[in-house]
């Protein structure tokens, strides 16, 4: 960024009537710009020179207009259609109705404005961003109308508990509390979390979700006089944001306790059971009273009442005290009522019986009656006939008329038409009641049967199957009908809104409709634009036909909301219910996020089909899906390997080759395709291999037929109209999923932006005659397909065209070159992107050069071949294993480097259009770091509060002790051992003591502040040689006087540290020096000699000399790279520039050099170096031969590894290794260690 200007933005009020920018409410009218407005053109030209009259527009957002889910943390970028003046233009930003303080910065092509909110936005507000027609052009050309951005901030604040029942903390509980509520403060997602108990003796039964916020535990077992712990693991929001276990909750657990036992003892069964008829006299040789707890067995007295007479029953109890068993033999009468009266029992504890609960009247009563008669069904749960039962019953209850056999029957059969399963039976005591097993297996929308007919009684009679009850001896009745909700309960044909032409269904799912979020965020993926996610939808289609390819139909499935607001989600799964089912993963067919319309083709067999729908953005269901299911017997062309596009003249898509050899062309309008195929289950490994984000969104394939062995064919793709990016690649067969598929080429981020669109790129691949595929695929899942075409020719191969068929080249010589081949084969990183602008310019062929290596250094230079002089783009490639081992954008000054043992072959690629004229090959011995890399598994940190992952990326400085990596940032500092292979942990401090620069001797760690003003304060130790981290750091500077200038640059010369200073015109450079061992004033080295050196950004140094990174005035501008100057004649000697290495610089509208950025700096030796190590701006480690000899030797880069940003260098003497930190192979940022 150029400029970056502090506002406190006021809110600007719309008032009064209808006008620009305002509706009638007085809230602002989202009016994206309309473009030009006619006015008065001037006077005519004068001297040919055209005045800008042209209006600026607004041609992009991020994020994008009416974009949801959108991070709170976000920053808002502005692109316009042209140069901008940066001292114009009026922004405000509303989140809610509240104005925030912004910060804005201008590209230094002054076409886009970054706006960045000074704190965090609040979650999940609405957010306008207000730019006031006054933004003008260069030209003074202002906006024809307020340009208004509207868009929702997603969830990322964790849910927590509100409330439970029982309470957090409540005591003197009964033991029979029989569950545990708890309501969260929002919704969640109702597919994962757990809950365990612990304490005491008790069981947790099977969680169930009353509603999306609301949870019931049942407890059962519970002992008194216990405090028992209720710990809640796993929970997190429908946005995925973990469970905040220190609001409300006891260290992440609801606690509660039990009282001293105070409860009426109950009778929980008996036999006879209470009211029963028909008790055989035979069958009941006792009675048997089962109470729910242990009782006093010394004291209570049972009576029994018949036949006018009344008897004092005895008894012997078992069961710990539950249970009671009186013989009655000879005392029962035939077809006459009894009764047992129980009165004076008490528990253990002295309570006495509760007569009401069971018994009814304190009384066991029962009938006697006829074993003449049959037995018969007089009551069931469900009802017979009931049509509203529900599907997530437990068991179904039948009673009988009397006791029955309870070996008889084990199991039963439930019939519901459709997969009719065996459930197990189990009775009460008495026989009387039945309880079939149903847990967890019946379906909303069904129809049950239960054939009753094999029950006898202990006669061996069965039942009457001509009763009134069930009239048939079977029990039936109907579940309620599907709402979609949950697994079991899914939408099927007959809830269809509607049936389709093709005889598919379509359901329209209404908000409000469901309530719980049953599977998860499944398709969500890391760095989705929206993480929220609201209660979801399940619709089950039955398949019948083979799969399209197998001679049958396509299954197409449509998922669509509106198309504004919240997006849709979608995935299907055969066979299985969801990510939860046993075979979840395996299961899942297609799996998508985030758009308006999904729009899949699956080349499915038969089968059951779950498809899961809900919005994205959102914690509610506060608008309509539509969902349409059908098969078809082709897919749109295009659309899948199942149909590619061809070269079938008859397409309208296709231009055949106007000559023979010339280009086949296919263009393909907007929003032609609205489904993913290549990788049509999230999460997945088999989209475009080189997209960086491994998300992609809606695609097409082209089949190439590639007509001879010999040939290449060349791909350029190009975006015709400015959109977001999209990504290409070629595979030799259509499918990426089958494991023997190969990737020819792939290249990603192709874009056109604003109005100037990027200038195809030419890409190339070989292989034998036959078939090609090549897909292409939008970066993101929300994004709609952009127009874009494909141009394919076929042409002959030549000498040059890739590493394998390279022009041979000598080593030690220079030899000129012609780079011509028209072939972009093996494309090296730095040769990817696209910078030219028209199509005549698409000479960016790559030719490849070989020689075999005769030193174990060899250096690569370009000569420049002709004017002007031009970047000469060159990599350096082990030809044994396509290792690429230095890649830059001009070789004429940083030279292309490979270090390997003689005799090995290296292949050099050259850009054709980088103006190379020759080659310069120079080898060298080297015994220093050799770049070999090793990833050392470090993962980034995790927020604690949200359990997001932390990015390690922004990094000043990297200091490397011989058990630590300490990695310091703007604000903290990243600790991981040095042996890597764990997550990595966040060091809070003193922001202001972190700096520019840090650097370890042993374990202890120190750090340069970079502040520009104040005289003290500036150098702290942060580890002590114990290596303990010290949270307020140790001041180790306090009696010194500092300049009001920025120090950078610090370096350990084996006897003390070396600090130095940016220029300016009243303060010098100037090195100093202190004292590693206790804090102390400094000692001046003197200053840096020569009135036109400039900042210090990197420091070293031996015993001999003091090297620095930096640059110097030049005659137009700053000579920049790599300097020496003897420490005898530091304040006299003109410092020598011995290396050109890239720095990163920072430059005002003028062009004139405001800042370089830090550029770490290691010497092998700080006696006599061999080897100095400097970390450029281009994130590359470079390397200097000899550094204090007669003529030091630049050898160039020793690894590709880093990009412009990348700081952290770490030098260990002891491997000698050097650990890095990059962030281009992980966004979030990696270590790497170099050996």
């Amino acid at each position: 960024m150029r400029s970056r200007i502090s506002l406190a933005l006021a809110l600007t009020t719309c008032l009064g009537a209808i006008s620009a920018g305002c509706d009638g409410n007085g809230g602002p009218v989202l009016v994206p710009d309309s473009g030009p407005t006619p006015i008065d053109s001037g006077p005519p030209p004068v001297d040919g020179f055209v005045p800008d009259t042209v209006r600026p527009s607004v041609t992009e957002t991020s994020p994008e207009q009416g974009a949801s889910g959108v991070a709170p943390s976000t920053t808002i970028v502005v692109t316009f259609s042209e140069e901008m003046n940066e001292t114009a233009g009026t922004v405000s930003v509303r989140a809610g109705a509240e104005t925030r303080e912004v910060d804005l910065a201008w590209s230094d092509d002054s076409t886009t404005l970054t706006i960045t909110p000074r704190a965090a936005l609040p979650s999940e507000a609405r957010v306008t961003v207000t730019l006031e027609d006054d933004f003008a052009d260069v030209a003074g050309n202002t906006l024809a109308l307020p340009y208004v951005l509207v868009f929702e901030l997603g969830d990322t604040d964790p849910p927590v508990v509100a409330s439970s029942d029982p309470a957090q903390g409540a005591t003197d509980l009964s033991a029979r509390v029989d569950a545990l509520t708890i309501t969260f403060d929002e919704q969640m997602d109702n597919s994962v979390g757990t809950l365990a108990l612990s304490g005491g003796a008790g069981t947790i039964g099977t969680l169930e979700w009353l509603d999306g916020r609301t949870l019931r535990a049942p407890l059962s077992g519970l002992a008194y006089g216990t405090t028992y712990r209720i710990a809640l693991t796993g929970f997190t929001d429908g946005a995925g944001n973990a469970l905040d276990a220190s609001v409300y909750l006891d260290e992440g657990a609801i606690e509660i306790t039990t009282g001293a036992d105070e409860d009426a003892p109950q009778v929980a069964d008996s036999v006879p059971s209470e009211g029963q008829v028909n008790v055989a006299l035979r069958g009941t040789p006792s009675i048997v009273i089962v109470f729910d707890e242990p009782m006093s067995t010394t004291v209570g007295t049972a009576t029994l009442r018949a036949g006018g007479l009344e008897t004092v029953l005895s008894g012997t109890w078992s069961d710990g005290g539950r249970r009671l068993t009186m013989p009655v033999a000879g005392r029962l009468y035939p077809d006459a009522p009894h009764s047992v009266v129980l009165a004076g029992f008490v528990d253990v504890a002295g309570n006495a019986l509760d007569t009401t609960t069971y018994l009814g009247d304190g009384a066991l009563d029962f009938d006697t009656g006829a074993d003449a008669t049959v037995p018969i069904v007089v009551f069931s749960y469900p009802n017979e006939g009931s049509a509203i039962a529900d599907h997530q019953l437990a068991r179904v209850e039948i009673a009988f008329d009397r006791a029955m056999d309870q070996e008889a029957v084990e199991t039963v059969r439930v019939d519901d038409g459709e997969a009719p399963f065996d459930a197990n039976v189990t009775w009460n005591l008495a026989g009387t009641r039945a309880y079939v097993d149903v847990s967890e297996q019946m379906y909303s929308g069904r129809s049950y049967s239960l054939d009753l007919r094999a029950f006898v009684d202990l006669n061996g009679d069965p039942v009457n199957p001509d009763a009134p009850y069930l009239g048939n001896g079977v029990l039936e009745f109907q579940t309620r009908r599907p709402r979609g909700e949950q697994c079991r309960d899914e939408l099927r044909a007959g809830e269809a809104t509607s049936t389709l032409p093709s005889g598919g269904y379509e359901w329209v799912i209404a908000p409000a409709s469901v309530t719980l979020v049953d599977n998860g965020s499944a398709c969500h993926y890391a760095g989705a634009p929206s993480a929220q996610i609201s209660p979801d939808a399940l619709v089950r289609y039955r398949k019948t036909t083979a799969a399209g390819s197998a001679g049958g139909r396509y299954l197409h499935v449509r998922a669509a909301t509106p198309s504004s607001g919240d997006r849709v989600t979608l995935a299907v799964y055969r066979d299985a219910c969801g990510e939860a089912a046993e075979a979840g993963d395996d299961a899942r067919v297609t799996c998508q996020w985030d758009r308006y319309v999904w729009d899949q083709y699956l080349d499915v067999g038969a089968g059951d089909y779950y498809v899961w729908t809900a919005l994205t953005g959102g914690r509610l269901l506060d608008e309509p899906i539509t969902v349409t299911i059908e098969e078809v017997d082709t897919v749109p062309v295009g659309e899948s390997c199942a149909n590619p596009y061809t070269a079938d003249p008859a397409l309208p898509v296709y231009t055949a080759p106007s000559a023979p050899g010339g280009e086949h062309v296919w263009t393909i309008p907007a929003n032609t395709h609205g489904s993913v195929d290549m990788d049509d289950s999230w999460p997945g490994d088999s989209g475009i291999s080189c997209d960086p984000d491994q998300v992609q969104g809606v695609d097409y394939v082209i089949r190439i037929d590639k007509t001879s062995n010999d040939s290449l064919v060349s791909v350029v793709p190009e975006a015709t109209a400015s959109g977001n990016e999209f990504h290409v690649e070629v595979l030799d067969a259509c499918d990426p999923r089958l494991a023997t598929t190969r990737s020819l080429l792939c290249e990603a981020r192709f874009q056109a932006s604003g109005n100037q669109l990027t200038a195809p790129r030419r890409l190339t691949f070989g292989g034998p005659a036959g078939p090609y595929y090549l897909w292409v695929a939008q970066d993101m899942q929300r994004t709609d397909l952009q127009p874009s075409r494909i141009r394919v020719q076929e042409f002959a191969d030549t000498t040059g065209s890739s590493c394998a068929n390279a022009i041979r080249i000598e080593p030690n010589v220079t030899t000129p070159v012609t780079p011509t081949s028209p072939a972009r084969l093996d494309v090296p990183s730095c040769m990817q992107g696209g910078n030219w602008t028209s199509d005549s310019r698409l000479t960016d062929g790559i030719t490849w050069y070989r020689l075999t290596t005769t030193d174990v250094a060899t250096v690569v230079h370009t000569l420049q071949a002709g004017t002007p002089a031009t970047a000469g783009a060159i990599a350096v490639v082990d030809a044994a294993s396509g290792r690429e081992l230095t890649c830059g954008t001009d070789a004429r000054e940083v030279p292309g480097l490979a270090l390997m043992p003689a005799g090995r072959d290296v292949c050099i690629a050259v850009r054709n259009d980088s103006n190379v004229g020759g080659l310069q090959i120079a080898s060298f011995p080297y015994a220093g770091v050799m770049g070999n890399a090793t990833d050392l598994g470090v993962l980034p940190p995790i927020n604690e509060t949200n359990g997001n992952l932390i990015s390690m990326a922004g990094d000043t400085w990297l200091a490397a002790t011989p058990t630590t990596l300490y990695l310091g940032l703007s604000s903290t500092v990243i600790t991981a051992p040095r042996s890597g292979g764990t997550r990595a942990a966040v060091l809070t401090s003193q922001s202001s003591a972190l700096g520019r620069a840090g650097l370890s001797i042993g374990e202890a760690l120190f750090s340069l502040d970079d502040a520009l003003s104040g005289s003290s304060g500036r150098l702290y130790r942060l580890v002590n040689p114990a290596g303990t981290w010290q949270t307020t750091p140790e001041p180790w500077d306090a009696t010194v006087t500092w300049p009001a200038r920025m120090f950078s640059a610090m370096t350990f010369d084996g006897t003390s540290l070396l600090v130095s200073n940016d220029y300016s015109a009243t303060v010098p450079v100037v090195i100093r020096r202190f004292s590693p061992t206790a804090p102390a004033d400094s000692t001046s080295l003197g200053n840096v000699g020569g009135s036109a050196q400039r900042d210090i950004v990197g420091l070293a140094a031996d015993e001999t000399w003091i090297y620095f990174a930096g640059g110097r005035q030049a005659a137009t501008d700053w000579e920049l790279g790599v300097f020496r100057v003897r420490r005898s004649e530091l304040t006299t000697m003109t410092p020598q520039r011995i290396a050109p290495i890239p720095l990163d610089v920072s430059r005002n509208s003028s062009g004139a050099i405001t800042d370089v950025a830090q550029a770490p700096m290691a010497v092998d030796s700080t006696v006599a170096a061999t080897y100095l190590y400097v970390r450029g701006g281009d994130g590359h480690v470079h390397v200097i031969r000899d550094p204090g000899g007669t003529t030091p030797i630049y050898l160039g880069p020793i690894s590709p590894y880093g990009r412009d940003g990348d700081r952290g260098m770490a030098y260990d003497p002891a491997g000698p290794s050097i650990f890095l930190f990059e962030t281009e192979t992980r966004t979030q940022g990696n270590f790497v260690r170099l050996d």
